[in-house]
């Protein structure tokens, strides 16, 4: 689909589907008997041993059960242990690494050399931990594997190595093997590892690093004095040493990985036209440039050769035109027009009726007559931009797995963007009118104001010996909110009927009483002096001991920022935050474990009749607003209680640690 395409596109994150059909394609361009000895374990893979780890869905959410399929998220009919690899994608974070679990079926081999292995490859390694933790996830392969062995020695139905141990060791009345750290050891590559010049070409280097160790495909790997061995790896191709030795990174390789996924799908595109077609004569020269000049891809047996002939530079893949970081590639695929010339044509994708991917013309501009291919520029803001694809739920169910794995979940409904859509022709006279009651609306927060030493400052017309109430900085105050009541039943009421609707479905999954709404109307107000409203604080909803969700709707475009899986790790805060109180652990031990996590916001960008969902517990920030004059949205907070309202969690007033965390 053309959406997905987009998302390779210089800076933007690279869709999973572009993700499952590149590594669907390197399996299949294996032998046939290499193909049986290696599986890929997509996402859900990773996600489902977690959940089924922890016994239980997010309490916080309400929900109680544990996660579907978790108990054999490979299905019955695949034996992991025959594999000779499990490539096991982690997504967490938004954010990709991944796992190669060597050998497993080596376990109970007696006299083998190559003994089971997990290698971890993660392209964003800081103050010697991954993005990803590692060792957390191996200990879950582990435990899947474990139960798996005991699985398959108890199915007759099926010939693997654990039935064949089982009546090999019957009479022994042998114990079944257990992975563990020590059977199956855990080996992080760290910064040895491929790293990322940015934040968002993790998905290119995770194919990379597949591509290269599948071109390969050693009989096996193994680890000595901390170094990564491959054993017979195919001769003539590249193989995991050649990027898991110091100084021999990859690193722009997999940068110009992105232009070379958009010509190999372009190439399959080209493949379905027919020869008359005017249109593929411009693809064909969109290909010719991509062959002929600038920064190329070098596959494994091209990058392996140039390796060799650069041994001992700092970046063997020092690709002539290619710049340090690398981060804008000069083509791609966008829909669009150019804009250097009048009467030109583009290239740009689209998806036609068949829901194949086809190849339409657009309005361009580098020269008269002149096929080019639009010209796709990306802000250099600080955070990545993105559409709402990747949470995008079409119901109920989809929207509680993405709360649950991510922390958000996106509606696109076009009813509630039809009654947005009716707001705004007709004025926002319904909205208008609750606005105007000034004694009812309050200024939302930009910050907590601190001196020049950092201390937190002191309202001093609020405070008291008794109770502490600190300064908050309100900006230029641009941004206000209003808490609808009973009085106000029929302000905007097409609207929220229509967002309810939603509601009531979304909380029937997350066990949550969907009468226990809180609504209240944001906007953003400037007029045209005034430059557009940038981010607020970053803040929960939802303070210590409270439940609930949140369901925000916009009723014109606008950005949030949101860090997602960020409420993960402010539920862990509190939980450990709670047993340094009780004297269980200590402050030492809290310090240590906020300095071991990282939060990555994005730049969401929601348009009229969207509706996020998030729990309660997920960071995020206001942001841009896109319009002049005032920009609208509304909040519903769902809680567990009618009593339970939701207490904005600003941590800056809490944990400074935590708060430095987020800036």
């Amino acid at each position: 689909m053309a959406s997905s395409l987009d998302t390779l596109e210089g800076t933007d994150y690279i869709g999973e589907s572009i993700i499952d059909a590149r590594l669907g394609n390197l399996v299949s361009s294996l032998p046939k008997e290499d193909q049986e000895l290696v599986h890929i374990c997509d996402t859900h893979f990773a996600r489902s041993l977690r959940n089924n780890a922890e016994g239980k869905g997010n309490q916080d959410l309400g929900v109680d059960k544990p996660a579907k399929g978790a108990s054999r998220p490979l299905g019955r009919n695949i034996d992991p242990i025959q594999k000779r690899y499990l490539v096991v994608l982690i997504h967490e974070h938004l954010h990709y690494s991944v796992m190669m679990v060597c050998q497993p079926g080596n376990i109970c081999a007696e006299g083998q050399e190559l003994r089971p292995v997990i290698i971890h490859m993660d392209s964003i390694y800081r103050k010697h931990n991954g993005l990803h933790d590692g060792q957390e996830y191996a200990a879950y392969v582990r435990a899947y594997l474990s139960k798996e062995w005991r699985r398959l020695a108890e199915d007759d139905s099926m010939d693997s190595v654990p039935r064949r141990w089982r009546q090999e060791q019957l009479a022994k009345a042998a114990t079944y093997p257990v992975f563990d750290d020590v059977s199956m050891p855990f080996h992080s590559l760290g910064s040895s590892a491929p790293q990322q010049p940015n934040n968002t070409d993790c998905a290119a280097f995770v194919m990379m690093n597949i591509e290269f160790f599948l071109a390969g495909f050693p009989e096996g790997v193994t680890v000595e004095d901390g170094k990564v061995i491959a054993v017979k790896p195919k001769p003539g191709a590249a193989y995991p040493a050649t990027f898991m030795k110091d100084g021999i990174h990859a690193r722009k390789n997999a940068v110009a990985l992105r232009k070379h996924l958009q010509c190999w799908f372009l190439e399959m595109v080209v493949e379905q036209m027919p020869g008359n077609d005017p249109e593929r004569s411009m693809a064909t020269a969109m290909l010719k440039r991509y062959r002929g000049k600038g920064p190329r891809y070098l596959p494994p047996r091209e990058y392996l050769a140039l390796a060799q002939s650069k041994v001992g530079e700092a970046d063997a893949a020092n690709l002539e035109g290619q710049e340090a970081h690398g981060t804008q590639m000069d083509v791609g695929v966008a829909a669009g027009a150019g804009s250097a010339g009048k009467g030109s044509r583009t290239l740009a994708m689209r998806k036609n009726g068949s829901g194949k991917v086809g190849v339409a013309a657009g309005a361009g501009s580098a020269g008269k007559g002149s096929p080019t291919l639009a010209m796709k520029k990306n802000g250099s803001g600080k955070y990545p931009s993105i559409g709402i694809d990747m949470f995008r739920a079409t119901n109920r169910k989809e929207a509680v797995e993405l709360l649950r794995t991510s922390g958000l979940a996106v509606f696109r409904d076009k009813n509630v963007r039809t009654a947005a859509l009716k707001l705004a022709e007709g004025g926002f006279k319904e909205l208008n009118g609750l606005t105007a009651m000034t004694s009812r609306t309050v200024e939302i927060f930009r910050d907590v104001r601190t001196d020049v030493d950092g201390n937190l400052i002191l309202d001093k017309a609020l405070s008291t010996r008794t109770k502490e109430v600190f300064d908050v900085e309100y900006g230029s105050r641009q941004r206000k909110q209003i808490v609808f009541t009973t009085n106000d039943a029929n302000v905007a009421k097409s609207f929220r009927d229509e967002v309810k609707k939603r509601i009531v479905d979304v909380s029937a999954e997350l066990k949550l009483p969907s009468e226990h709404l809180v609504t209240t109307l944001l906007w953003n107000e400037r007029d045209v002096s005034q430059p557009p409203l940038e981010r607020q604080a970053a803040h929960t909803d939802n303070a210590e001991g409270q439940g609930g969700a949140v369901c925000i709707a916009a009723i014109q475009d606008f950005t949030l920022l949101v860090y997602t899986h960020s409420e993960r790790i402010i539920l862990d805060y509190f939980r450990i935050k709670a047993k340094v109180v009780k004297g269980e652990t200590t402050e030492e031990d809290l310090a240590n474990w906020l300095a071991s996590k990282t939060f990555r916001p994005i730049r969401l960008q929601l348009r009229a009749g969207d509706l996020l969902f998030m729990q309660g517990h997920t960071v995020h920030a206001g942001d841009w607003a896109t319009s002049e004059g005032r920009s609208y949205r509304m909040h519903f907070y769902i809680a567990p209680r009618k009593d339970m309202e939701n207490q904005t969690f600003l941590f800056k007033i809490v944990d400074r640690r935590l708060a430095a965390m987020i800036e």
